[in-house]
């Protein structure tokens, strides 16, 4: 700080000198009032650095275009703007730094308009610069399956939908992001390249749906005394979509010289166009380590009829992607090759308080038949849904009922069985009561109507046992009301084709496989818990007391934020542990988004503020670490067992200067460390040295003697005075043992473990030449000076 005075002096004197300038011995400018004079300091930085502009390029990721070279650097993490979490849309830069990566430095925001009025005007062009930023358009309303499919094992699928736009648009910059627990997907593209990226993106997800519709299983019935066995395709709801009893093929070999020049998508689409018929399941060949014939083997294509099949074969020999397509029908189809054979698939039917029948509608049984499904989903959940199916079958003439089944992956035989039922249910109500069922539909599933109230006190009444509630938390799914059980949904259920998780839900059974799920659920709402008749077993207020608040903390640095989580999360999971504890309530969660720079707690009303106040007191605790942690270096290494040492801190600031043979540190011994909370140690030598902590180092004691697996560790403070009171807290009781403490001898030579290697800087001070010269300020007898004198030329 007395150097920069010494600089303000020299430019004052500079300008008194030269301008005849003098410049007032007061402030105008004042940093927590936003005045002109921002503004005018604005501009000089800009005219100082005119060629040193950059533009935030739209993405996070991408950080900041550099005006004149193009390329795209991000801020150094030390940057003040990175405090306030904020990305100004143009800044000047003093200088790049170049480490590992390279990050703008000494960084001040600018305005857009100010570019404009430079003198003279800048070296590249403004308008293009801005037309080129990336914009964020978002697109929602898809199911999980289907994004899931959208980007592929590993991302694969994404990255060559992404590859492919940027081919198109002829910048590399764009990306997609799929948030597939948000169902959303987000485009970064220019201005006039989001249309195009848009239209790709949607043409993708619309084959993707397609796909969807009209996948198949292939399943071999039995295995016949021949090579031939016979075939079924499987679609969605298991309804048999081909029979194939004799010798057809369904399905064909393709080869090609160049199979990764090959775009799968295109080449599905080029076999779809030219076959008019649909394709049920592709199978990608992997050739790796096979003989070279089969090296050229793409994959095999399953077709939904023997014709299609046939017209595929008819393109051997057509080009494609610069080679000859070589097509053969498959023998593994009708029973050769077995790779592809599915195993039995076993399915377990539950219809809730009702004896079973053998038979029940399966609408969406499997995964890829999930944008057939979405048609028929209802808000309120699975029972509208069965019902909105069954009234669609209903009103279609008997004639087209067959057809329509097929079309929407609807097992016609169960419809069928269902209108027995229902004639069934009819019959006995006209028989036994005198009632008689009007032919004609008061609901209807696409109006919300009291039908749909009524509807919901009904099935409320009759599983009013079966009560959940959402927890507030998607992790943990809904809370059983009768066992207090977490459960999710079924990924099957309607409710989750509309992303949304109702407050209250009944619930028909839990199907218990790999892991529990709700299934047959129906939304209901929290006031008809009160009107019901009997009233429900449990406490509706106490349960909807202990349903889980979202509270954001934002604000905080990417550093502080880490430091909070620790390695691997373990700070984070003491953190969650010991606010579990105090609140006595398991389910409590804190989740930190570091790109985001934020924090989320879960937990009950009550139990807010708690959480608020413990997590704010460990954020504190890491601020006042990171104010004061310090680095330790040995300056060089005595003749005798004493080196002198530094304490550097932020800015390489000096901290400590420790030339004499005081010991900055001691080492702490503890029957149990495994008890220890680091913190609350940490916190007990501050409170009792009140000295500060500038170095920790946790001791390792896995293989070690016995006397060295009661070491904790090292614990580092910013005076001799502070080690020395540290050392007098020996013998003090701490987590039902007495500490060790003495004073460490690593610090002052002994031990060489944690002396840093030499530090290197290069220092740049832009637009000015250096004069090679430096204040050091040290008391005359704490050094030893050696003059010398340069060789003359």
């Amino acid at each position: 700080m007395r150097r920069c005075q010494d600089t303000v002096f020299e430019l004052e004197s500079f300008l008194e000198r030269e301008h005849g300038f003098v410049v007032p011995s007061y402030w105008r400018w004042d940093p927590h009032t936003p005045s002109v004079h921002d503004k005018n300091m604005k501009k000089v930085i800009l005219a100082s650095l005119s060629e040193n502009v950059a533009m935030f390029s739209g993405r996070n990721q991408l950080g900041y275009e550099v005006a004149q070279t193009g390329q795209h650097v991000q801020l150094h993490p030390s940057s003040s703007l990175l405090v306030f979490v904020q990305k100004p849309s143009w800044v000047g830069f003093g200088d790049l730094f170049s480490v590992s990566n390279e990050y703008l430095v000494c960084v001040s925001a600018v305005e857009f308009q100010s570019l404009y009025d430079l003198q003279p005007p800048p070296s590249f062009d403004v308008s293009k610069m801005e037309e080129r930023k990336l914009q964020t358009k978002t697109l929602t309303g898809f199911g999980t399956i289907l994004l899931k499919r959208f980007c592929g094992k590993s991302n694969s699928n994404l990255l060559g939908h992404v590859s492919r736009i940027r081919k198109a648009c002829l910048d590399e910059r764009i990306f997609v992001e799929v948030k597939v627990d948000e169902n959303l997907i987000q485009l970064y593209a220019a201005s006039h390249d989001m249309n195009t990226a848009t239209m790709l993106v949607s043409d993708v997800l619309e084959y993707v749906k397609k796909r969807l519709r009209t996948e198949c299983m292939e399943k071999c019935l039995y295995h016949g005394s021949g090579s031939a066995s016979p075939m079924a395709l499987f679609g969605s709801g298991a309804e048999i979509k081909h029979l194939e009893l004799e010798k057809h093929s369904l399905s064909v070999d393709v080869y090609h010289s160049n199979i990764n020049a090959i775009d799968d998508k295109e080449l599905l689409m080029f076999f779809e166009k030219n076959t008019s018929g649909s394709i049920c399941a592709v199978y990608k060949f992997q050739g790796m380590g096979k003989d070279p014939p089969d090296r050229e083997k793409w994959g095999k294509i399953t077709f939904l009829s023997p014709d299609a099949a046939k017209r595929a074969v008819e393109l051997d020999g057509d080009e494609f992607c610069g080679s000859n397509l070589k097509i053969l029908p498959s023998q593994s189809a009708m029973g050769g090759d077995k790779t592809f054979l599915f195993p039995e698939v076993k399915a377990r039917i539950f219809w809730p308080r009702r004896l079973s029948r053998g038979f029940g509608i399966v609408i969406c049984d499997k995964q890829r038949s999930d944008c057939l499904k979405v048609q028929f989903c209802h808000s309120d959940g699975d029972l509208f849904t069965l019902l909105s199916v069954y009234k669609e079958w209903e009103a279609l003439p008997q004639e087209r009922r067959n057809k329509w089944c097929w079309e929407n992956s609807i097992n016609a035989k169960s419809m069928r069985r269902c209108q027995d039922t229902v004639f069934e249910l009819e019959s006995f109500l006209e028989r036994e009561h005198g009632f008689v069922v009007p032919s004609y539909w008061r609901w209807d599933p696409h109006t919300p109507s009291v039908h749909d109230k009524n509807m919901k006190k009904v099935i409320l009444a009759s599983l009013s046992e079966n009560v959940a509630m959402f927890s507030g938390r998607n992790q943990l799914g809904y809370e059983v009301a009768q066992t207090g059980q977490h459960v999710q949904l079924h990924p099957s259920s309607s409710l989750l084709v509309f992303a949304q998780k109702p407050s209250w839900v009944v619930f028909g059974d839990l199907l218990s496989v790999s892991n529990e799920y709700l299934v047959c659920v129906s939304a209901i709402k929290f006031q008809s818990l009160y009107d019901l008749q009997p009233p429900p077993s449990f406490d509706v207020s106490k349960m909807e007391e202990r349903k889980l608040q979202t509270k954001t903390l934002t604000g905080f640095g990417t550093i502080l934020l880490k430091r909070f989580c620790g390695k691997s999360n373990s700070n984070l999971l003491g953190h969650v542990s010991r606010i579990r504890k105090a609140c006595l309530d398991e389910r409590i969660f804190v989740e930190v988004k570091v790109d985001e720079n934020l924090i989320q707690l879960y937990a009950a009303s009550h139990d807010m503020n708690t959480t608020t106040m413990l997590v704010s007191d460990v954020l504190e605790y890491e601020k006042k670490r990171l104010r004061t942690e310090c680095m330790e270096k040995c300056l060089y290494h005595g003749s005798g067992s004493a080196s002198p040492m530094a304490l550097f801190g932020s800015g390489a600031e000096i901290k400590h200067l420790e030339l004499e043979k005081h010991s900055l540190s001691v080492d702490v011994y503890h029957s149990n460390i495994n008890a220890i909370d680091d913190k609350e140690l940490l916190m007990f030598f501050e409170k009792n040295t009140s000295g500060s902590i500038c170095v920790v180092y946790k001791f390792q004691g896995m293989g070690k003697d016995p006397p060295d697996r009661e070491k904790w560790g090292k614990i580092t403070f910013l005076s001799p005075d502070a080690a020395k009171r540290a050392v007098e807290l020996d013998g003090d009781e701490f987590c039902g043992s007495n500490l060790k403490i003495l004073p460490s001898q690593s610090a002052m030579g002994g031990d060489k473990t944690f002396l840093f290697p030499e530090v290197k800087a290069r220092i740049f001070w832009p637009r000015r030449l250096s004069r090679g010269f430096g204040i050091v300020i040290c008391d005359k007898n704490d050094v030893n000076i050696e003059w010398y004198t340069p060789l003359s030329p």
